[in-house]
């Protein structure tokens, strides 16, 4: 039962996908929010740095940015 309901909705996903244009809006946004971070892991490509840069956005900046990115968006009947 619950493979059969996922199976469906995984469909209906699938034709919501089809109908999109994302020539007129990015199906995905990558935000890196910062580099800093105290781990050194060997597997990240993002030369982190310990401490943030001050060059960074601001919290009340990053919600602006969130705010513009979602008033872009093109709207669907998700």
């Amino acid at each position: 039962m619950i493979e059969e309901r996922a199976a469906t909705e995984r469909r209906a996903h699938d034709q919501r996908l089809a109908s999109l244009d994302f020539a007129l809006s990015p199906f995905t946004i990558a935000w890196e929010v910062t580099r800093a971070c105290a781990f050194a892991c060997r597997h990240c490509r993002a030369e982190a740095q310990p401490r943030r840069d001050p060059r960074e956005l601001t919290s009340d900046e990053a919600v602006r940015l969130i705010d513009q990115i979602r008033s872009s968006a093109v709207r669907s009947s998700w």
